[in-house]
């Protein structure tokens, strides 16, 4: 059991298991059926490649595009200011919500494609990335509709654009884009008199060392289930963890196509993962995974919980800052390492390569990607825009939900993270989720849970870890 949130974690967290009645009580359209009623085949398991049926024909009346989404409070406004903005900008097109839960959302889509009914719109939030749906024949290249259509994406921050571009086609548009952080519980640092770390990327006294110090001094009665205080809870993604140390874990031509092999057992990598173990094995600054778990099911997990002075995560750590009510928080540059690289998410949404009705579900795509859409999604969740002229906007909804940073901080943080960081490696190597988060990500729980060295561990994990990739297989970019 890892001891942080991770992406696949947060997704996967209680908070996406609202029920559709709570989607249905903000206005949103409710999915036409639940998602166990849909025809299945072998090949609908989250990750198998999907059997492609014939597509139903088209029926008259209203063209109704479906978006398949997670029940997730702070993105709410966002779906709700979408299905009622497609119709009013388009007549007669519609947009329903299929509602899933995350450990449903690869099943949906698969049954959906197989049963030749496709769902026409969705991100990777699930536990595959948009190179692997690429590579399986899934997506549609968006960059003719938006010539024919003369749409204009320069507010559109340029690299994000680029990021999601497969053999030089464009596979969707990002709907957010953010990398990994430091999040504070300001009140407990000023308790104690440590200064808040820098969102400055480049600062210079906030380095590994310096995380630890303030970790150290901030941990109080350690292992204390009733009051005790940690000055860590969680540690970056493991490819973050890696960089610091100056490792790679993943060749370079792994990255926007299919791995072969991973670098896990590289020195620096090694050296990475026992430093970030360490917090908890030998500086008891970090609670161990089954206290983490137990907080968490206490509901004083993670930031909001108040119980964990620092927080290093990816940029989902901003869900978990609007929950904060009966405290200042701050978010922080990642402590400078050997390399200041980290992962950035910017999820795309994507059209099926088999969809009934490209033209109406790119319509729709322009308006869950436009302009006020994105602004509903950025104040509700936090999540930073890929828009260039809502960056001071999102600044000014992170001090009003209670963050200690000035609105230039802010921005000098998220812009520091872009600068630094490149496209994740779980949202950029088909075959990731797949076989990484099941292999190596829960394969390192000995580690945690100091049973066993990394030294020992990781060559054990990298030899199991080549044996799942060299069973991947794909179809293809189908251009």
């Amino acid at each position: 059991m890892n001891r942080t949130v991770s992406r696949r974690g947060f997704l996967q967290a209680g908070v996406l298991g609202a029920g559709a009645a709570a989607l249905a009580a903000c206005g949103a359209t409710p999915a036409a059926q639940p998602a166990t009623q849909v025809p299945t085949t072998a090949a609908t398991a989250a990750g198998a490649e999907p059997t492609v049926a014939a597509a139903s024909p088209a029926t008259e009346g209203p063209t109704n595009v479906t978006w398949i989404v997670l029940p997730e409070d702070p993105r709410r406004a966002w779906y709700k200011y979408c299905t009622d903005t497609v119709p009013q900008q388009n007549p007669g097109i519609t947009l329903e919500l299929i509602e899933v839960t995350w450990t449903e959302y690869e099943t949906k889509i698969n049954a959906m494609l197989a049963a030749g009914t496709p769902v026409d719109l969705w991100c990777q939030w699930g536990t595959n990335n948009f190179v692997d749906y690429t590579y399986k024949g899934m997506t549609l290249p968006v960059g003719d509709l938006i010539d024919a259509e003369n749409v204009d994406l320069s507010d559109f921050f340029p690299r994000w654009i680029e990021e999601n571009k497969i053999n030089g086609k464009l596979v969707g548009l990002p709907v957010y884009a953010g990398g990994s952080y430091v999040f504070y519980n300001a009140d407990l640092l000023d308790a104690a008199g440590i200064a808040h770390p820098p969102t400055k990327w480049s600062s210079d006294g906030w380095t590994l060392d310096d995380f630890l110090a303030n970790a150290t001094a901030l941990t109080k009665d350690y292992g204390n289930f009733e009051k005790g205080i940690y000055g860590d809870q969680g540690h970056l993604e493991l490819e973050d963890m890696c960089w610091g140390f100056g490792g790679e874990v993943w060749p370079k031509e792994a990255y926007r196509g299919i791995a072969t092999e991973i670098l896990l057992d590289a020195p620096e990598n090694i050296e990475a993962i026992q430093w970030w173990a360490d917090l908890v094995c030998k500086h008891k600054v970090a609670p161990d995974p089954e206290a983490a778990g137990a907080l968490e099911q206490a509901g004083i997990g993670g930031l909001a919980g108040g119980r964990a002075a620092m927080v290093p995560i990816g940029v989902w750590g901003f869900n978990q800052a609007v929950a904060v009510e009966s405290f200042k928080w701050g978010v922080a540059a990642v402590p400078k390492g050997k390399s200041l690289k980290v992962g950035i998410y910017a999820d795309p949404i994507m059209i099926a390569r088999t969809t009934e009705h490209p033209q109406a579900a790119f319509k729709a795509m322009l308006v869950i990607t436009g302009d006020q859409a994105l602004k509903e999604l950025s104040s509700g969740s936090l999540w930073p825009s890929p828009r260039q002229s809502h960056l001071d906007l999102w600044a000014g909804k992170v001090i009003e939900k209670g963050s200690v940073n000035t609105a230039d901080e802010a921005k000098e943080c998220i812009l520091g993270s872009w600068e630094y960081g490149q496209y994740a490696p779980m949202n950029d190597i088909a075959g990731y989720s797949q076989k990484t988060w099941d292999v190596v990500i829960s394969g390192l729980d000995p580690v945690w849970k100091c049973e066993t060295p990394a030294a020992e561990l990781l060559p054990q994990l990298k030899t199991a870890e080549d044996a799942a990739l060299a069973e991947l297989k794909f179809s293809g970019v189908p251009w």
